[in-house]
């Protein structure tokens, strides 16, 4: 079905997961299209890595 990516941002002491799988799965589920809920799940990991990047 949908790639298995787990992005993990450590920050001093704590962990902050973001899965991509449950994500889309639940866009999936929603009634969206298992094509695009993967791209905005992989798209919405970018953003969340770089914003952690950007205040860390």
């Amino acid at each position: 079905m949908t790639q298995i990516l787990q992005l993990n941002y450590t920050l001093s002491m704590t962990t902050i997961t973001f899965d991509t799988l449950k994500f889309s799965e639940r866009l999936i589920n929603s009634g969206m299209p298992e094509k695009q809920a993967k791209a905005l799940a992989e798209a919405q990991a970018e953003i969340n890595e770089a914003n952690w990047r950007a205040c860390y």
